[in-house]
């Protein structure tokens, strides 16, 4: 769970990035795709693999094929 991230002005995050609890990214930042930023400020920590993407996406498909409909009354 994200518990804070404080972002600047004008900053860009790319797909599927892990930006770790209380990181700071300063104002004009760009966080790379595929990449770990923790710290303030934020840096750079370690390239993530290529599978990621296809890890999240199986994970967010679990977590929602949970969930039942709810019956009309």
């Amino acid at each position: 769970m994200l518990t804070a991230l404080v972002k600047g002005k004008f900053t860009i995050i790319k797909d599927c990035a892990k930006i770790a609890d209380n990181t700071v990214l300063l104002p004009n930042s760009v966080v790379p795709a595929l990449a770990h930023m923790s710290g303030w400020p934020a840096q750079f920590i370690e390239d993530l693999p290529e599978s990621t993407e296809e890890n999240i996406e199986a994970q967010t498909k679990q977590y929602y094929n949970r969930f039942q409909p709810v019956e009309a009354d």
